[in-house]
């Protein structure tokens, strides 16, 4: 489903340049306790997937990554921080993925309002 332009708002991933290869780390992006994505570095990229693993909607931003995969400390489920889909069960639907731009030489995410 394609949204309008102004259903999304952009939001600063101000630790963008702390972040190292392989390190993940939870933003914030609105008021709600589970308005939360999980930005990560693979390959001196930035990429952002949902935070919340859909076995359980447990966090993921305590996981570790191992190569492309977020894995769930929970119940070791893997997801793609690339493309958000499910790698290992029990995970049986994807993370959303959210699109990651520079803007003056800041790092932004955006997300559905």
């Amino acid at each position: 489903m394609a949204y309008a332009e102004e259903e999304f708002k952009e939001i600063e991933i101000t630790f963008a340049s702390d972040l190292k290869d392989g390190e993940m780390r939870e933003l914030i992006v609105g008021d709600g306790e589970e308005d939360k994505v999980l930005i990560a570095r693979y390959k001196g990229t930035l990429r952002c997937t949902g935070n919340y693993c859909s076995h359980f909607n447990l966090p993921l931003s305590k996981s570790i990554m191992v190569d492309d995969k977020v894995v769930c400390p929970f119940h070791n489920a893997a997801f793609s921080i690339l493309t958000g889909e499910p790698e290992q069960a029990p995970a049986l639907d994807g993370l959303p993925v959210f699109e990651i731009f520079e803007k003056d030489g800041k790092f932004f995410v955006k997300v559905p309002q």
